[in-house]
């Protein structure tokens, strides 16, 4: 019999007569030690709207968890609506101890508005012994017409997959729906990397789209939630349980293509792109003075190559999970393929390519994002005033001259400067920009290129409103672009 080590676990039962009384024992061991176990403890709580309307679709989300000691297998739920209705069944799956899971499941309420009384049964199993568990409430039924406040219902509210690693990504849809009143804001968030939703956001009646992300599977089964959440409603969510067939990916994977500055969709020929993901690249650095040759950037490093619209990027930062690169000068507006070749093999993803897609930059401070700012020809930080120690910072008063830095304003320069070049001076972009700081338009004073990909915007601070502001910028009538961050304003 072979060696091995860690806990092991006993299970002494009486396999005599059953008529006999139980009798006392006693376990030894020459190494180690003993320690009673209390077997699984089953807890559960169901988040159910505080009302619904007669006839029509609800969500009801409940969350299971083994507050015991011991592993429950196989724990399943059956949810009963009132006398009249069948019960809604679905599997919570196997609970380690300390451990919950969540699921979720749409139903349809009571055509007659009152109290409906519901309740969860819960059964599962602990070495082969049966565990349990129940919760029940009430549900408040309005009439059509009748209801107060939106109620949230999610098709489907599980989504089962099976993939193998190298497989592309796979996108499933999710539906929402108002059954009840007024305006329904909603968010969405999952909690596993190789989970994306978009849109995150939302007002009223949507299609969301889930899309599963094989290359970043770590186990065999892989089980995660997106969670939707209304203000003053508890949240609801759906079940995605992703087999992965086979052994997991070892190449690249990309996630996100997006503006290197907004971190939004969509880039500009000659813009920085910042590409999101996994296993992309061997190291972490940036491009090195010497890898400037005859004002050439490199479009390589440590073998990381990049292809957007099947055309070489210069590559400025590389690292495992995420890359910047200069997009290259390319005609023409939509989807293009982006493609990373590393030493592990490569990946290819879609971006979306706009003829401008203005991003203002911003840095992290103190918890705080800020818009990455300079008062005018000095080193001084547009932030609140000692914000960050090493740093001289101050807010902007009306009328201060201010210098903003941005990326994807278009290649309308003079001179024209060549994508995948180093600059020999600055070039004055001839194209319109719009700022606003808090709503107020801002005198732009000069616009250009000053580094590859980089543009300064020399401004006018306006009589904005005293604090932090959002910021704003527009390019030859585009849409505006809000920045991540804030801009301090003082008095």
């Amino acid at each position: 019999m072979g060696s091995f080590s860690g806990p092991v676990l006993l299970k002494v039962t009486h396999a005599g007569n059953p008529c006999r009384d139980s009798e006392s024992f006693a376990l030894a061991i020459s190494q180690g030690r003993l320690e009673r176990l209390n077997g699984a403890s089953l807890e559960a709580s169901c988040a159910a709207p505080p009302q619904v309307v007669a006839g029509q679709p609800f969500t009801l989300s409940c969350t299971v968890r083994n507050a015991g000691d011991l592993g429950a297998m196989r724990v399943n739920g059956s949810l009963q609506l009132g006398p009249q209705s069948g019960a809604a069944q679905f599997g919570f799956g196997d609970l380690s101890p300390e451990t919950s899971s969540t699921r979720s499941v749409t139903l349809t309420a009571p055509t007659a508005a009152g109290t409906v009384a519901w309740r969860l049964e819960l059964s599962g199993t602990a070495l082969d012994d049966p565990v349990g568990s129940s919760v029940g409430g009430n549900l408040t039924v309005v009439a059509a017409g009748a209801a107060t406040r939106p109620v949230l219902a999610l098709s489907p509210t599980q989504v089962v997959l099976q993939v193998r690693g190298t497989d592309a990504p796979v996108s499933r849809t999710i539906r929402l729906a108002n059954s009840g009143s007024g305006t329904m804001n909603w968010t969405a968030t999952s909690n596993r990397a190789c989970l994306d939703v978009r849109p995150r956001s939302g007002s009223g009646p949507a299609e969301v789209t889930l899309t599963v992300q094989p290359g970043l599977l770590p186990l065999p089964l892989n089980d995660g939630q997106v969670t939707f959440s209304v203000a003053g409603l508890p949240s609801q969510s759906v079940s995605v349980i992703v087999e992965l067939i086979g052994p997991p990916a070892t190449g690249p994977v990309i996630t996100e293509v997006v503006n290197g500055a907004s971190f939004a969709e969509g880039f500009a020929p000659g813009s920085w792109v910042t590409i999101k993901g996994a296993r992309l690249a061997p190291d972490r650095r940036i491009w090195r003075d010497d890898e400037i040759v005859e004002g050439l950037l490199p479009m390589e490093l440590d073998g990381v190559r990049v292809n957007i619209g099947g055309r070489p990027a210069a590559v400025y930062y590389i690292s495992p999970e995420q890359l910047n690169v200069q997009a290259p000068e390319e005609e023409g507006e939509g989807p293009v393929p982006v493609e990373v070749i590393t030493p592990q093999g490569r990946a290819v993803a879609t971006g979306l390519r706009r003829s401008v897609a203005p991003g203002i930059f911003v840095y992290q401070a103190a918890g705080r994002t800020l818009v990455a700012a300079l008062h005018a020809n000095s080193t001084v930080l547009v932030a609140p005033a000692g914000l960050i120690p090493g740093y001289e910072t101050r807010p902007a008063r009306p009328g201060d001259l201010i210098q903003l830095y941005a990326t994807g304003l278009g290649t309308n320069t003079i001179p024209r400067v060549a994508a995948g070049r180093a600059l020999e001076g600055p070039a004055e972009l001839l194209d319109d920009v719009n700022v606003w700081i808090g709503g107020r338009p801002a005198r732009v004073l000069w616009k250009g290129l000053i580094s590859p990909g980089l543009y300064q915007i020399n401004l006018e601070t306006p009589e904005a409103p005293e604090g932090d502001q959002p910021v704003e910028v527009q390019v030859r009538g585009s849409p505006r672009v809000r920045a991540t961050g804030v801009f301090t304003v003082g008095r």
